[in-house]
């Protein structure tokens, strides 16, 4: 019986060689192949064949108990680096699961990870049919991602990102276009599927079992492993009933002769409640034929519009549109769905996958108090940070008075005429920085630029313990600045708080290789990128401006100790911090921002500052601090501040500590004459008092010493 099999399985295998075997029968007709040499050659066409069969693998993680590495049992999981069971591995979860009562968890930090769990799909797949399919768990507020890579070395190809963002948007790319956009549940599990037809390198898109999107891989066409990464602080997920299947045989697909791909922009979906957003979008011809119309059905908040395209589309081309209707934001979410509904003047068209696409718009109401502190990291030698130029611009465009912005320039991986190596260092010791171009927003998580708005919103809603105010002074034939930040706490706060202040400078141009911008986003291939798409690599140094740019770090990059208090207690009350910084010749002013952010314990922001030099400045007035005077100084129990004035003028005194807490504030309101007011010094500590006198729009500053 078991000769008998063999034989079937041979013929069989010989059956199935034949087409890739010319003349098969001619070379079994030599004499040369002898049954002992046959032998051998059908071993390796029956491992051939092996090969090349229809292969599967699924886990439900029901065979693991809660804490097992699943590497540890199952050879096909791994890590990103090969180490398993370790902080870079999954686990088993009973939390929450799909089927059964297990499933893996996912939680990231800051600069991602420090999971990267990658599962070997068997082999480079380059033709054939493959599909994958994972069950994915988000709490609310919280995303997931996962990328396919395209080669057997992990890291040198990817053939497909799936983003499940925090704010419930899903994207998917090729990784050089975006292609797919919609939404997906939170707080519920959900099924992805992605269906690769590789032999015709055509990709379909599947949520909860619809086809959501479809596209061709402009990238790398070719799928070798899955790689679960949690981006950043906001990707918390868990995932359950992984599987996959690969049938070396892929069907044609049906020839497409009118196909309009609809894909809307995931961009500009979070603001102000009661703000207006535009939709806009982009309709690809996927078909052979010339598009000259497309019928667009949409709804905004349950409210149902149609518009009609006149087009001139070749295949292959694609063009921008914008929907005549504007969603307004609001504190609950908005859902924003769009489809074909016909193109050249027939309903529908030949590929119902990619003609839908769905985006949800969120609005919050900001504290009127909070702004949010982003350091970019960025360089003119990097030929992807004009992505973070394009949003860190959007963003204090969009939110002027709450973004407090940095760039922060590097020249270690290449020229750069505006890098500043003390702001520089602080963030290239950051924990979780991995490169450019990236942000590190409150000091508390490392994301891509792309990804800052969907996160601000979140902080802006935080209500802070601390508020601050800038005033400086601006010599101009010294072009020294002074700059005095007052920090102001309305209730005890209880921890190691720190203030860090600096200078940016906007409208920054210069000449030579340290200011031409290296643009990967040249001649369109990656996308639209503010306008970096239509210029060259690179984009000269007479065509670039640059803001935000780092100028000085007035205090260490982790903020001054002991700002506050030298416990752990802060009181109630305002505390004044001075800084002096000499401006260099060709730097203008006019263009700067002193800019200050207070950290609490663990360096995490509480709140940020930014005002314009020319916003801040007093004139420090020498013929009223020739009118004020102290005694006795030393003084040891009353201080009499004499102050001679020739007019009426608007009167304050502000007396602060050494360490620019303001022991007294008064306004006088309006006084004229030779005043005498009294400052009893028997109550303070013995050490050095500042005296500040403003009156109307100039300030005199004298030094008080009390000791008894």
């Amino acid at each position: 019986m078991n000769t008998i099999v063999i034989i079937v399985s041979i013929l069989f295998t010989i059956s199935i060689l034949y087409p890739y075997f010319q003349d098969l029968h001619q070379l079994l007709n030599k004499p040369y192949y002898t049954m002992k040499r046959l032998i051998p050659i059908l071993f390796l066409a029956l491992f051939a064949v092996s090969m090349q069969a229809q292969d599967s693998f699924s886990d439900d993680f029901e065979s693991y108990a809660a804490g097992d590495y699943p590497s540890a049992t199952n050879s096909q999981w791994t890590t990103w680096s090969g180490t398993e069971g370790g902080g870079e591995d999954m686990q088993v979860s009973t939390d929450f699961a799909a089927s059964g009562n297990n499933s893996v968890v996912f939680e990231g930090e800051a600069g991602g990870g420090p999971q990267d769990v990658v599962l070997d799909f068997g082999g480079v797949r380059t033709s054939g049919l493959f599909t994958f399919t994972s069950k994915f768990y988000c709490p609310s507020g919280k995303g997931a991602y996962f990328n396919f890579q395209g080669a057997a070395t992990i890291g040198s190809a990817w053939a497909m990102n799936c983003f499940m963002n925090p704010d419930g948007s899903f994207t998917v790319d090729d990784g050089n276009t975006f292609w797919v956009s919609s939404t997906y549940p939170q707080d519920e599990w959900f099924e992805v599927s992605i269906e690769a037809n590789l032999t015709h390198n055509f990709w379909r898109v599947y949520l909860n079992g619809d086809c959501i999107g479809s596209f061709t891989n402009e990238g790398t066409n070719a799928v070798a492993s899955l790689d679960l990464f949690p981006i950043d602080g906001n990707f918390d997920f868990y995932v359950d009933d992984v599987s996959y299947e690969y049938n070396p045989t892929a069907p044609t697909p049906d020839p497409i002769n009118d196909d309009a791909l609809l894909i809307l922009e995931n961009n500009g979906t979070v603001g102000f409640a009661g703000s207006n957003r535009q939709i806009t979008g982009f309709i690809a011809n996927d078909g052979v034929n010339t598009i000259t119309s497309v019928d667009i059905d949409y709804s905004i908040g349950g409210a149902n519009y149609s518009q009609n395209l006149t087009l001139n589309l070749e295949p292959d081309q694609a063009t921008p549109f914008t929907l005549d209707n504007m969603v307004t934001l609001e504190n609950t979410p908005v859902d924003v769905v769009a489809t074909v509904a016909g193109v050249n003047g027939v309903a529908g068209d030949d590929n119902a996958c990619n003609d839908k696409g769905s985006l949800r718009f969120s609005g919050f109401t900001p504290h009127p108090d909070r702004k949010t502190f982003a350091e970019e990291a960025t360089g003119a030698w990097c030929p992807w940070c004009p992505r973070g130029d394009v949003f860190m611009n959007l963003m204090d465009n969009r939110y002027p008075d709450h973004f407090v912005g940095v760039a922060v320039h590097n020249e270690t991986q290449g020229p750069d005429g505006m890098a500043l190596e003390s702001w520089d260092t602080g963030v290239r010791n950051f924990n979780g920085f991995d490169g450019w171009p990236s942000v590190i927003l409150e000091r508390d998580v490392v994301i891509d630029p792309s990804a800052i708005e969907n996160n601000i919103a979140v902080y802006l809603q935080e209500a802070p313990d601390a508020t601050i105010l800038h005033q400086a002074t601006w010599d101009e034939a010294t072009r020294e600045l002074d700059v005095t930040v007052y920090t102001t706490f309305a209730v005890q706060a209880v921890g190691d708080y720190r203030l860090v202040v600096g200078i940016t400078e906007d409208g920054v141009t210069g000449t030579g290789n340290g200011f031409a911008q290296a643009n990967a986003y040249a001649g369109g291939d990656f996308g639209t990128m503010g306008g970096f798409e239509s210029l060259p690599d690179p984009v000269p140094a007479e065509d670039m401006v640059y803001n935000h740019v780092a100028r000085e770090l007035l205090s260490p990059f982790g903020g001054v100790a002991n700002a506050y208090s030298t416990s752990v207690i802060v009181q109630p009350g305002t505390y004044e911090h001075n800084f002096t910084y000499t401006v260099p010749a060709d730097y203008n002013v006019d263009n700067m921002h002193i800019v200050s952010a207070v950290l609490q314990s663990g360096g995490v922001v509480d709140n940020a500052q930014s005002t314009t030099v020319n916003q801040t400045v007093d004139t420090e007035d020498i013929a009223l601090e020739n009118k004020v005077s102290i005694s006795p100084n030393p003084a040891a129990d009353v201080a009499n501040i004499r102050i001679e004035l020739d007019e009426s003028v608007q009167l304050q005194i502000v007396v602060t500590d050494a360490l620019g807490r303001v022991i007294q504030n008064r306004n006088y309101g309006q006084m004229n004459g030779d005043l005498v007011y009294p400052l009893i010094t028997s109550d303070l500590t013995n050490g050095i008092y500042y005296i500040r006198v403003n009156a109307n729009d100039s300030f005199a500053v004298k030094k008080l010493i009390v000791s008894k």
